[in-house]
């Protein structure tokens, strides 16, 4: 998975996000339920991030791409761990990156 996102002050304590998931990777019903899995990883930390922001007095907006060559070679079935571990990572690097600027 990456993310691309942009860091803000607009209205600190913010976050919009976005989930995206290639065609490559199959047909809809394959494709709505690893969006699926995303969103449940990413509401897990929602909460984190959002205080997290509030501290720094930054916003976000960020965007989850599912980039997975395994998955997209149809050797394995996306599991909501996987996900998670990916979506643990990429949350830390914004949050770092928000830190940063302040």
């Amino acid at each position: 998975m990456r993310c691309l996102f942009i860091i803000g002050t607009d209205f600190p304590g913010r976050v919009e996000v976005g989930f995206a998931v290639p065609k490559r990777l199959g047909k809809a019903t394959k494709r709505n339920r690893v969006r699926r899995l995303m969103r449940e990883s990413f509401r897990r930390e929602e909460k984190m991030v959002t205080a997290a922001l509030q501290e720094v007095r930054r916003s976000a907006r960020v965007a989850f791409v599912f980039k997975s060559p395994i998955a997209s070679a149809g050797v394995g079935r996306v599991e909501l761990a996987g996900v998670h571990r990916d979506m643990t990572k990429l949350v830390a690097a914004v949050l770092s990156a928000a830190r940063a600027l302040s």
